[in-house]
């Protein structure tokens, strides 16, 4: 299959890359810096430099596309507008160019995320559609903002919604922190660290969006994926103690303190013109009780199911960091 993905010098981009590439398919990547995809170029991978919103012609990249596979996308911003510059704007015009270059473009897989969800007021089931979606983030507004350009595509191109929860794994730089506490003996949480929660590997989100890439489902699908269970934050510094043999002391820390480091994360970041991902608007996430999502809808459209349990992901995580000297 010919696949074009964005944000394949991410996170999660760069595994999805290297799981295409593992299944032998074709890849066209469109990446900002094209020297931080050497490694996927070298494995075959064409590479466009380019980025969002500002695309460049992609005419020649999606005239013999099969699949458009998006995941770029901006997790932290200065201003709400940066948010929704990328997130909102950058996948419209992605959807565009498909529509007007993509000869072949037979499947659009748009890569989101829980957060266009507010758990209080739409439910259990974060599967919704995305007109019945109210996200309490600027973040999580953005990227349902993005989902909802998608109609453009109604009826002309399939298209696919993936929305996965917090993604951790080796390279992960968000849980760090959380790493770095319980390797010195005491680990911070929100509250009484009980609000419930899903999390996913990173390589368990990318074979997720290959299998349905190769077996794609009806279009207008929106799916969930999790590691298969329930989680605290408590339980995950707990899960993280015992994949690096410590036993953590559990801090509960009183939301306004939090909200006060959120206000303080916030003026620093503005300071020095460098976008934090702990600002106060993240914590109307984390004041959220429920992010629990499952994984049954995939399970059951394409028979999808998790194979890595926190503790070992855990595990596989500390030991990049380590190896990497990100934690001592």
């Amino acid at each position: 299959m010919r696949i074009f993905l964005t944000g394949a010098t991410g996170f999660l981009g760069s595994r999805t890359a290297q799981e295409f590439i593992r299944r032998g398919h074709r890849l066209k990547l469109l990446v900002r810096h094209p020297a931080d995809a050497s490694r996927l170029q070298s494995s075959g991978a064409e590479l466009i430099q380019g980025s969002l919103p500002d695309l460049p012609d992609l005419h020649d990249a999606l005239r013999e596309t099969d699949a458009v596979i998006h995941i770029a996308g901006v997790l932290k911003g200065l201003r709400d507008r940066d948010f929704f510059r990328v997130n909102e704007s950058g996948t419209k015009r992605l959807a565009e160019a498909a529509l007007v270059h993509g000869e072949t473009v037979k499947l659009f897989l748009h890569v989101s995320t829980v957060a266009v969800h507010n758990s209080a007021r739409d439910g259990e089931d974060f599967c919704l559609p995305p007109e019945t979606c109210h996200p309490v983030s600027i973040y999580g507004k953005s990227k349902l903002a993005g989902e909802k350009t998608l109609s453009l595509l109604r009826g002309k191109i399939k298209t696919l919604i993936l929305r996965p929860p917090v993604i951790y794994g080796p390279g992960d730089r968000e849980l760090l922190p959380l790493f770095k506490a319980v390797r010195h003996g005491a680990a911070p949480v929100f509250g009484n660290g009980q609000n419930r929660l899903s999390v996913c590997h990173v390589e368990e989100v990318a074979r997720a969006i290959a299998d349905l890439t190769e077996s794609s489902p009806a279009s207008g699908e929106i799916f969930c994926v999790d590691d298969g269970e329930i989680h605290t934050w408590e339980s995950i510094a707990r899960e993280i103690g015992k994949a690096i043999k410590k036993t953590p002391s559990i801090l509960k820390v009183p939301p306004f303190l939090f909200g006060l480091a959120a206000f303080g994360s916030a003026a620093f970041a503005r300071l020095t013109r460098r976008p934090q991902i702990f600002t106060p608007d993240k914590m109307k996430e984390m004041r959220q009780a429920n992010w629990v999502c499952g994984h049954k809808k995939i399970g059951e459209a394409i028979g999808w199911n998790p194979r890595k349990a926190f503790q070992e992901g855990a595990r596989e995580t500390f030991e990049f960091y380590r190896k990497e000297g990100w934690i001592s």
